[in-house]
């Protein structure tokens, strides 16, 4: 039985959503309208050629076109005449994005609110990359708009502001194309000393859009010699960027962002430098795909928060595999995604998820969570007892009879079989196995010749626990498989709460 038409007002209402969903959902707040920029001159474009639009002006536009089109509506095939027009309206309206680093004299939002009447026959060196890169979207990508983070968002508005910078990583994706400006190369062989693959924001700027182009300091494509329109899908780019980013090539052509792969992710912004220190975070939400609010002048605290949003939605153990300085705020914490500093080959020993070839490997607790005193989480305990020489290692076997040197500030100290509450000491320690095997109800197994990382714990009393700073992941190798009970352990967020909530 064929299936009915659609009627006029419903074929209306479903151009209407679909017009109100894109322009709202998926176009920037501001855009530059560069259909003015001559595609077929050499003579060189002015500043006056470009007008900066609101979405509103935008979806003005659209929606008059809507209104002419629903004149002519075909008497058959109307649903796929409306997915037609729609493909018509995006393409009509796609928009290339710019990548860069800032540099002196960048164009402002207010600056190109009046661009059609500013003539300046001398450009500086930021108008003049503006207006490059408006000529290559134009001519070589065909956009009638064009976006740039420097003039496309009002950054006196503060709503505005934040909007932008949480809505940055889907912009990003949305572009008919990224367009990457390297102020420092001009060939493939220098991408290792660009300083653009040293700044935090790039990192999404890399990852969230599909199709990506990389030019050189001349505006010339670094990759002259190839035609294809995506470097992404240039094997030769690919593979130059992954040796200098760590990235997998992969994630570089098609990354999804979530939540788990913590620790392999934080490894990719490690090196990575922002001005202000609160980028740090605010640069990861769309990487880790979380939202948070966005408030300068937070300094550290914005990537502590970061921290606990991630906590609250990541299955991945590998969260825990952090070393070095914690939070300003919570002992339980890194400090910073340079804490993270497993690098893929040691990751995989250790068997942490998005490091491994398999992720299927199911290991530890993914039920950990954020509380007002600490972080949470189920670890198998091996107990440490305290009066054995120092020994600076930074992985450790544990034989069929348990006994191995931990390398520690504090006292040094000996993992011993003995059951953990039957220390003499009241400030014990344990190692808290993260990456465990759940074996039965409350019960946990670490196998033979594998190596675990784990949480070098300071025991308060029988509930709580402090997080000990080490230097570097602490790790465990058994000779022999090794089974025991899977405790509940606190990592409170201070040496203060631990003392209030046990006094």
């Amino acid at each position: 039985m064929a299936q009915a038409e659609l009627d006029d007002t419903a074929i209306r209402q479903i151009l209407l959503n679909d017009c109100n969903n894109y322009i709202h959902n998926c176009l920037p707040t501001y855009l530059l309208d560069i259909s003015r920029v001559q595609r077929s001159t050499a003579d060189p474009i002015r500043l006056s050629d470009i007008k900066l639009v609101s979405r509103h002006q935008i979806s003005k536009a659209i929606l008059l076109q809507v209104e002419s089109d629903l004149r002519v509506i075909p008497q058959s095939g109307r649903e796929k005449w409306c997915k037609t027009r729609m493909q018509g309206y995006k393409s009509k309206h796609h928009y290339a994005i710019l990548s860069h680093r800032w540099g002196v004299d960048e164009p402002t939002f207010q600056l190109m609110l009046k661009s059609g009447e500013q003539s300046i026959e001398d450009p500086p060196a930021g108008i003049r990359k503006l207006l490059e890169f408006c000529r290559v979207a134009a001519t070589n990508y065909e956009c009638s708009y064009a976006w740039s983070d420097t003039c496309c968002i009002d950054k006196q508005s503060s709503s505005e502001l934040e909007e932008a910078i949480r809505s940055m990583y889907r912009w990003y994706r949305d572009s008919e194309i990224c367009i990457v400006y390297l102020g420092s190369s001009s060939l493939l062989d220098e991408l290792k000393d660009d300083p653009w693959f040293r700044r935090g924001w790039t990192l999404q700027e890399l990852l969230a859009p599909a199709k990506v182009k990389l030019y050189g300091k001349d505006w010339v494509p670094i990759n002259s010699s190839r035609s294809t329109r995506n470097d992404k899908e240039d094997e030769d780019i690919r593979r130059a960027i992954e040796q200098v980013t760590g990235i997998p090539g992969d994630d570089i052509r098609l990354f999804q962002p979530s939540c788990d792969r913590v620790a392999e992710k934080m490894t990719w912004m490690a090196p990575r430098q922002t001005t202000r220190i609160e980028d740090i975070a605010y640069s990861l939400i769309g990487i880790f795909d979380i939202t948070m609010p966005i408030s300068y002048g937070e300094g550290a605290w914005a990537f502590h928060r970061f921290m606990e949003a991630v906590a609250q939605r990541c299955f991945d153990p590998g969260f825990f595999a952090w070393c070095g300085a914690p939070s300003p705020y919570s002992l339980a914490l890194p400090g910073s995604p340079s804490c993270y500093k497993l690098d893929a080959a040691r990751a995989s020993q250790l068997q942490l998820r998005g490091f491994e070839v398999s992720s299927e490997v199911r290991s530890g607790d993914p039920s950990y969570s954020m509380t007002k005193t600490g972080l949470q989480v189920k670890v198998l305990l091996v107990p440490i007892d305290e009066s054995s020489p120092y020994t600076p290692i930074d992985t450790y076997v544990l034989p069929a009879k348990p006994k191995i040197a931990i390398p520690l500030a504090t006292p040094s100290m000996n993992l011993t079989s003995a059951r953990l509450h039957s220390a003499k000491s009241g400030r014990s320690y344990a190692l808290g196995v993260v990456n465990y095997h759940p074996i039965s109800r409350g019960r946990g197994s670490v196998s033979a010749r594998s190596n675990y990382f784990c949480l070098l714990l300071r025991r308060q009393d029988t509930d709580s626990w402090r997080k000990e700073r080490t230097e570097c992941v602490v790790v465990l190798r058994c000779e022999g498989t090794l089974c025991g009970k899977v405790e509940t352990v606190m990592l409170a967020h201070s040496a203060r709460l631990l003392s209030y909530f046990t006094a």
